[in-house]
C-alpha cells in the first residue's frame, strides 16, 4: 500500500482527515492576516485565514448545488479522482463525517477535475454511490482546482478546505484528520493562526516547487520527453529535499514514457541512495505492482525495495506489510503472500481507513493459497 506524500499528475495533466459552537466572527469585521507569499517570486498564495474562494462546478452528480460559503455553516471541500488509491480511501472517512456533524451544519463537497463521464461510471460500480453519503460535483474545466488546489500551492490529493460559519477556511489538509480538526473548530477551541503557522510551514518546499511544476505542464500534455526530463533534473538539482520528485520521475519513466529499461536503472539508483528511508522504498514498491499504465512490473525490483522498507519499519507497519505481501502474491509466492497479508490485519488498527482493504487482500490471498492447494501457517511468524 502506498504511503502519502507524492506530487501527483491530474487526469488534465497538472503535477498533481455534541453542541454546536458560536458563530465567528462575520467576515465585514474579521482582520485577516497578511496574505501569504512565495519567496521566489513575490507570488501571493491562498492559506489558512483567508476567505474561502467561489465554487465553479460543471455537474452536480450527488446532493444539492453549494452556491455559497459561510452564513453560519461549515463547508469541507474535497478534490479526489476515482483513479486515487487514497481518494477512494477517503470516501468512508468523508462518509462518517457528514453523518456525524450533519446537525452541527456541516456540508461535505468532493470535487474531481475528470470528466462526468468518468464519475458517474466510477460512483456506479459496487457500491461506491452508496458509500459517498456527501456532495460530488466535476470541475473539468479546472476552474475550481486553480481557485483552491493550485492558488494554494497544493500538489497532493486528497486534499481538505474547511471552511468555518464565517466563510473563512480554518485549515487544509488530508481527510483522514478531519475528524480531528471539526470538534475543536465546534467547541471553539481550534487555533485558526497556529493552523494557518503550521500550514505555511508545511507548504514552505511545496510552494519552492511551483515554478517548477508549471513549467513541467506543457511538455507533459505534448508528451515532450526529453523536454520533461530534462525539467525534472533541473528541478531535482535545486531541491533541498528531492526525494519526492526523484520518485515522480521514476513513476514518469516505468509509467506514461513507457521506458521500463532507463526507469528500472534510475529505480536501482534510488534503492541504493535510500536505502534507509522505508516511506519511499515502500511507494517504490508499491507503484511497480500497483502503479496505473506501468508499461512492465519488475517484480524482482518491488520485492527488493518491499522486504527493506518492512525490515525497516520491524514488520510492524500495516501498510508497509500489505505492500509487501502484494508483491509475494504477484510472484506466485501464496505462503509468504498470506503470512504477510495475516500480520498486515493483525497491525491494523480498526479506525484506520485501509483497514478494510488489507483485510479484502488478505482474503484474496488466502483463497488463492486454498485453490493451490498452499496450506499456510495459521498464525504470522514473527520474521
Amino acid at each position: 500500500m502506498v504511503a502519502t506524500g507524492l506530487v501527483t499528475w491530474s487526469s488534465n495533466g497538472t503535477p498533481a482527515g455534541r453542541a454546536s459552537a458560536p458563530l465567528h466572527t462575520p467576515p465585514s469585521t474579521t482582520t485577516s492576516p497578511p496574505p501569504a507569499r512565495n519567496q521566489d517570486d513575490g507570488r501571493t498564495f491562498l492559506t489558512v485565514g483567508d476567505l474561502a474562494p467561489s465554487l465553479s462546478i460543471e455537474h452536480w452528480v450527488k446532493g444539492d448545488e453549494i452556491t455559497s460559503f459561510g452564513a453560519g455553516r461549515l463547508h469541507v471541500v474535497v478534490f479526489w479522482a476515482t483513479w486515487c488509491q487514497y481518494s477512494q480511501a477517503a470516501i468512508s472517512v468523508l462518509s462518517d463525517v457528514q453523518a456525524a456533524y450533519a446537525n452541527d451544519g456541516l456540508t461535505v463537497v468532493a470535487v474531481s477535475d475528470e470528466r462526468l463521464q468518468k464519475v458517474v461510471e466510477f460512483l456506479s460500480r459496487g457500491d461506491w454511490f452508496t458509500k459517498a453519503g456527501f456532495t460530488i460535483g466535476t470541475d473539468p474545466d479546472l476552474s475550481t482546482q486553480r481557485a483552491f488546489m493550485d492558488a494554494t500551492g497544493l500538489g497532493d490529493i486528497p486534499a481538505a478546505f474547511l471552511i468555518g460559519r464565517d466563510g473563512v477556511i480554518e485549515w487544509i489538509g488530508h481527510p483522514f484528520y478531519l475528524k480531528v480538526v471539526l470538534p475543536k473548530v465546534l467547541d471553539g477551541s481550534w487555533d485558526r493562526a497556529v493552523a494557518r503557522a503550521k500550514f505555511e510551514e508545511r507548504m514552505a518546499i511545496p510552494r519552492a516547487r511551483y515554478p517548477w511544476q508549471q513549467k513541467m505542464k506543457e511538455p507533459f500534455a505534448k508528451r515532450d520527453w526529453e523536454t520533461l526530463l530534462k525539467l525534472f533534473d533541473e528541478a531535482i538539482a535545486a531541491d533541498p529535499r528531492p526525494s519526492d520528485l526523484k520518485m515522480q520521475k521514476f513513476l514518469l519513466l516505468i509509467g506514461e514514457m513507457g521506458r521500463p529499461k532507463q526507469g528500472y536503472e534510475y529505480g536501482r539508483e534510488l534503492i541504493r541512495d535510500f536505502w534507509n528511508d522505508a516511506r519511499l522504498l515502500n511507494n517504490l514498491a508499491w507503484f511497480v505492482v500497483d502503479g496505473e499504465g506501468v508499461t512492465e512490473r519488475d517484480h524482482t525490483f518491488a520485492r527488493k525495495a518491499a522486504e527493506r522498507a518492512a525490515e525497516l519499519v520491524e514488520h510492524n507497519d500495516p501498510a508497509v506489510l500489505d505492500t509487501l505481501a502484494r508483491v509475494c502474491f504477484e510472484q506466485g509466492d501464496l505462503a509468504l503472500a498470506v503470512k504477510w497479508s495475516r500480520r498486515a490485519v493483525e497491525h491494523s488498527k480498526p479506525n484506520d481507513p485501509f483497514a478494510e482493504g488489507i483485510r479484502a487482500a488478505r482474503d484474496r490471498y488466502e483463497a488463492a493459497a486454498r485453490e493451490k492447494g498452499i496450506r499456510p501457517p495459521k498464525e504470522s511468524p514473527a520474521p
